[in-house]
């Protein structure tokens, strides 16, 4: 109880601090967007903050911060508690959204998965899973020249909670898994393709975390991989 009173007070502290140095003004245009991870790493919460200040005022951009960790900490598809716990925590600033708002983040992303992504993964799954032999062809996959099997790799194995000592091609759960990654790819693709990203701010360029950063890359999107100690 005490922690929680003290992280409470904390984060209001953050809260007035990060809405007196950024004193943010709302602007109903913008000329594009920031993305940037919205997750549990207290001191890239300050890097993220001043970074996308400061490309924000530079290019005119809304700031959007996504849900990072998916298939890794948590399921792509959220339980209706998940939702209300999310929508009460957003709409009482509790927590990080309370962080991440008061350095003018507008938005709060989520994966949706439509009609169309489902079909586009069903139909790419088909294709790529019946190629897979063994475990090193895995390693192998890619989607429109951008290479993704390391990544199915390394998230599979490291998923918080279900951790494996190797993968089992031939299990439920591996396969799952593929189709889990393969709509979160599609995912990204589609808002790639559908939103004017100018500037991706990421902590990691390794997992599911991974896939915008590679999709952003390719498309000569600036992309900046930030740790406590530099910037990549």
């Amino acid at each position: 109880m005490l922690r929680i009173l003290s992280d409470y007070f904390l984060y209001k502290k953050i809260q007035k601090l990060n809405k007196k140095e950024f004193n943010q003004k709302s602007n109903p245009s913008h000329d594009g967007i920031l993305l940037l991870e919205f997750n549990s790493f207290h001191i890239l919460h300050i890097i993220f903050s001043y970074l996308s200040n400061y490309f924000g005022r530079k290019y005119n951009l809304k700031i959007v911060a996504y849900y990072s960790h998916v298939l890794l900490s948590y399921k792509l598809k959220r339980t209706l508690a998940e939702k209300i716990k999310s929508l009460i925590a957003n709409k009482i600033n509790i927590g990080f959204f309370g962080i991440y708002k008061s350095f003018g983040v507008k938005e709060f992303l989520f994966p949706k998965i439509n009609n169309k992504i489902s079909n586009q993964t069903n139909s790419t799954y088909l294709k790529i899973y019946k190629k897979i032999k063994s475990n090193d062809d895995i390693l192998d996959i890619e989607i429109d020249k951008i290479k993704l099997g390391d990544l199915i790799y390394d998230s599979y194995l490291t998923r918080n909670k279900r951790q494996k000592a190797t993968i089992d091609i031939k299990s439920d759960d591996f396969k799952i898994f593929l189709k889990d990654f393969f709509n979160l790819f599609f995912f990204w693709l589609e808002y790639f393709n559908n939103n004017k990203v100018k500037i991706l701010l990421v902590s990691h360029s390794v997992y599911t975390m991974g896939i915008p950063y590679r999709i952003a890359l390719k498309k000569k999107i600036d992309c900046f991989e930030i740790r406590e100690n530099k910037i990549k």
